[in-house]
C-alpha cells in the first residue's frame, strides 16, 4: 500500500469530529422531542378539558350489537360517479378470511345529500339471477339493511348480468324496483364489484349488508340479522375541534370501539421562511441520518382502517383513564417521527355511556427543520476541518513519497542493467530517517561496487593463470614435435584453446548455478516488473522495444535479480539477431497457472536441427566477432532461472518465417 494511501486512511480518523457533532445533535434532538411530546400532551389535555365543559356536544348513540360490523361513512365534498370502479374511493375494509377464495372488501362515503357504497367480491364463479325462475333473488346477490330506528328496510341487488342495476324491494303486493338505489355491476378477473348511489337519509342510523353465494354468506350483521351502527362524524364536534386546529396538528375523538366520531387538522408541516440551505444539504442530512439512526421511533405509523384508530396508546388511555403517548416512524422521506398523545374524555362522556378518547398527533417536521439547519452548519464546519487535515496529510505524504521515489531512482540508476554497480550516488538526503536511509544505501552500494569490481576481474585473473601453463605446454609441444606435418601442430593448438575455453566456461557456469540456488524469493508483480525493466533497458540501447500485456497484474514468487538477469540475456540475444530497423516485441500474459513472457525479434531463423540443445551450456550459433569467442552461457542461464521459478523456456521460429520467439513460463 502506498504511503500517501496509508496516511489518507489514518486521516479518516478525523471523521470522529463530525461523528461527535452528530452525537451532540442527537442528544439535542432528543431533548427537543421530549419538549414537543410535553407540548402535544398539554394541547390534548387542554382540548379534552374544553370538551368536558361542553356536555351539549355529547350525542346519544345507538348501542352496539355484539357481533355486528359497524360501517364507517367517510365524509367527502365531491360527488362520486357510480360506474363500478374504485379509483376515487378511500381505502377498503375487509370482510371474511383474507386467504379464502370467497371474501369481500367495501367502502362507504357520503356528502350532505347523497351516499355511495362500493363492494368488491372475490369469488371463483358468478351465478346471476334468472328471471324465469321467479323470486326476488335466485343467484349471487347482495341484500342491504337500513334501520331508521322504527323498522328495518330491506333491498336486494340481484341483476341478471353485468351492467347497470336498480335495487329491488318487496312491496305490498309484488316485487318493486326502488329507483333511489342505482349502480353498476362489473365482472372482474377474480370476481365482481359494484358501485351504487342512494340518498343519505335512506341509510338511517344503522346500516349493513349481506353478500350471498348459494349457502355461503358474508355479512356485517349480527346473529339476529340486525345491522350495526352507521359510524359518521359529528358536524358539531368537528366544528369545535377546528377551533383548536393549527399547522401540523391533527385532533381526533375516538369512541369506545376505536371509531373516529370527529376530527380536524392534518399532519402537513409548512415551514416558516428560513435561510436558504446550501446546495447538497440533503446529502449531509442523509449522512447524518445514516450515521445516527433514529431510535426514538422504530415503530412504523400504523395504517388503520378508514374511520378507525385502534392503536395501543388509545386502548391503554381508554382502559386506564390516564393520558398515554407513543412515537411512530412516519415511513416517508425525509425521515420524521409522529408523536401521538391520547387523553380520555371526562366524567360527562363516561356517564353518557361513551368512553371516548381525544387523540392529538403531530410530526417532528418542525423540529427536524431546526435540527437540519444546525446539522448542516455543524457538519459543514467539521467536514471542512477534516478536508483541510486530509489535504495537509496528503501533501505531507506526497513530499515523503517524492523523497522515497528519489531515493529509489538513485538506487535504480546505481544498479545498471548488466549487474554492475555505479560508484556515483548522491550524498545529501536530509537529516531525518529518510536521510539516514539514503546515506546507508550509499555506503552499501559503495561496498557492493568494490566487491563487484573484484568479482569482475577475478575471472580474467584466473584465466590468465590457467593460460600461462597451457602456453608452456604448447611451446613444449612445438619444440619437441617430431612430425613436421603442420596439421598436427594445428590440432594441438586448437585443443589447447578449446581446453582454455572450457575451463573458463565451467568456472562461470558454476558461479551462476550457486547464485541461483542461494537466491531469496519475494512476491513480484510480473507485469509491472517486465514493463519497468524493458523501459530501463530500452533507454540504455539504441534498439527499439515494445512491451504489451493482456493482464493488469500477475503475482509470482521469485527473485528480482534472477529475473533481471533472465531478461538481460534474452534482450542481448534478441539484439544480436534482430534485423536492423525492426522492433523487439515483449508480451506478458497469464495462461494455465503460468506467467508467460514472450520476446519476439525479426531476423534469421533457428536451425531446424538445433532443438533443445540451444539451451545447453557452451552451445552458440553466433558467428565469432574478431578475437572474441562466445561460449553459449546466456541461454543456459535463462533455462536455469526459469527452472528455479518452477517453469521452462522454449524457442521457435515464427509461423511467417520472419523471426524467432522465445517463451519463458514462470509458475504463478
Amino acid at each position: 500500500m502506498k504511503l500517501h494511501v496509508q496516511l489518507i486512511l489514518v486521516s479518516l480518523l478525523t471523521l470522529a469530529l463530525p461523528w461527535a457533532g452528530c452525537s451532540y445533535l442527537q442528544q439535542m434532538e432528543s431533548v427537543l422531542r421530549e419538549g414537543q411530546q410535553d407540548a402535544v400532551l398539554s394541547t390534548a389535555r387542554s382540548v379534552a378539558l374544553a370538551l368536558e365543559e361542553r356536555p351539549d356536544l355529547i350525542r346519544s348513540k345507538a348501542p352496539f350489537n355484539e357481533g355486528s360490523e359497524s360501517i364507517y361513512l367517510a365524509e367527502t365534498n365531491n360527488s362520486l360517479v357510480a360506474d363500478g370502479y374504485d379509483p376515487e374511493w378511500p381505502p377498503l375494509q375487509s370482510l371474511g378470511d383474507n386467504t379464502a377464495p370467497f371474501r369481500v372488501e367495501y367502502s362507504a362515503a357520503a356528502n350532505q345529500k347523497d351516499a355511495w357504497l362500493f363492494i368488491r367480491v372475490f369469488t371463483d364463479s358468478i351465478n346471476y339471477h334468472n328471471p324465469a325462475l321467479g323470486g326476488i333473488a335466485n343467484g349471487d346477490h347482495i341484500k342491504l339493511y337500513a334501520d331508521n330506528g322504527s323498522y328495518t328496510n330491506h333491498y336486494w341487488i340481484s341483476p341478471d348480468g353485468p351492467g347497470k342495476f336498480v335495487a329491488r324491494k318487496r312491496g305490498a303486493k309484488a316485487i318493486e324496483d326502488d329507483g333511489r338505489i342505482r349502480g353498476v355491476w362489473v365482472d372482474t378477473t377474480d370476481g365482481y364489484q359494484l358501485e351504487m348511489s342512494l340518498p343519505r337519509e335512506l341509510l338511517g342510523s344503522r346500516f349493513g349488508f349481506k353478500v350471498m353465494k348459494g349457502e355461503q354468506i358474508i355479512s356485517t350483521l349480527d346473529d339476529e340479522n340486525k345491522p350495526g351502527p352507521l359510524v359518521q362524524q359529528d358536524d358539531t364536534l368537528n366544528a369545535t375541534l377546528r377551533q383548536f386546529k393549527r399547522d401540523n396538528l391533527k385532533l381526533s375523538i375516538v369512541d369506545q370501539r376505536g371509531q373516529i366520531i370527529a376530527e380536524a387538522g392534518q399532519l402537513n408541516y409548512r415551514p416558516e421562511a428560513q435561510e436558504e440551505l446550501p446546495p447538497g444539504a440533503w446529502l449531509l442530512e442523509y449522512v447524518y441520518r445514516l450515521v445516527i439512526p433514529d431510535e426514538a421511533s422504530d415503530n412504523r405509523y400504523p395504517a388503520d382502517n378508514p374511520g378507525e384508530l385502534r392503536r395501543i396508546e388509545i386502548r391503554s388511555a381508554r382502559d386506564t383513564q390516564e393520558a398515554k403517548t407513543a412515537w411512530y416512524n412516519s415511513g416517508r422521506e425525509p425521515a420524521s417521527a409522529i408523536i401521538s398523545a391520547a387523553v380520555p374524555l371526562g366524567k360527562s362522556w363516561i356517564s353518557s355511556g361513551q368512553k371516548a378518547v381525544l387523540v392529538a398527533e403531530q410530526t417532528t417536521d418542525q423540529l427536524l427543520s431546526l435540527t437540519n439547519i444546525a446539522m448542516v452548519k455543524l457538519l459543514g464546519v467539521t467536514l471542512a476541518a477534516v478536508l483541510v487535515i486530509v489535504l495537509g496529510l496528503l501533501g505531507y505524504a506526497s513530499l515523503l513519497s517524492f523523497r522515497i521515489r528519489r531515493l529509489n531512482s538513485a538506487i535504480n540508476a546505481a544498479m545498471q542493467p548488466d549487474g554492475r554497480v555505479s560508484s556515483s550516488f548522491p550524498a545529501q538526503w536530509g537529516n531525518d530517517e529518510i536521510g539516514d536511509l539514503g546515506r546507508r544505501f550509499g555506503q552499501l552500494l559503495g561496498r557492493v561496487h568494490e566487491y563487484t569490481e573484484y568479482l569482475r576481474t577475478l575471472a580474467s585473473k584466473l584465466s590468465h593463470e590457467l593460460r600461462t601453463p597451457l602456453a608452456l605446454v604448447k611451446s613444449s609441444l612445438d619444440n619437441f614435435e617430431q612430425d613436421p606435418d603442420p596439421k598436427y601442430l594445428q590440432r594441438a593448438r586448437q585443443g589447447n584453446e578449446r581446453l582454455s575455453s572450457i575451463l573458463t566456461a565451467m568456472s562461470e557456469a558454476t558461479r551462476v548455478e550457486e547464485a541461483i540456488r542461494s537466491s531469496d524469493q519475494e512476491e513480484i508483480d510480473l507485469v509491472a516488473f517486465v514493463k519497468e525493466y524493458t523501459d530501463h533497458y530500452a533507454g540504455s540501447v539504441e534498439q527499439q522495444f515494445e512491451c504489451n500485456s493482456a493482464s493488469d497484474a500477475i503475482r509470482i514468487q521469485g527473485s528480482v535479480d534472477l529475473l533481471a538477469q533472465l531478461l538481460d540475456k534474452l534482450f542481448d540475444n534478441a539484439i544480436d539477431f534482430c534485423t536492423s530497423g525492426s522492433v523487439i516485441s515483449v508480451d506478458v500474459q497469464q495462461e494455465q497457472g503460468y506467467g508467460c513472457i514472450s520476446i519476439t525479434n525479426q531476423g534469421p531463423l533457428l536451425p531446424a536441427a538445433m532443438g533443445e540443445q540451444l539451451f545447453d551450456s557452451m552451445v552458440s550459433i553466433r558467428a565469432d566477432k574478431g578475437d572474441s569467442t562466445h561460449l553459449g552461457l546466456g541461454l543456459t542461464i535463462v533455462r536455469l532461472v526459469a527452472e528455479f521459478h518452477g517453469g521452462d523456456v522454449t524457442a521457435r521460429n515464427l509461423e511467417d518465417a520472419s523471426g524467432v520467439e522465445f517463451l519463458v513460463r514462470i509458475s504463478v
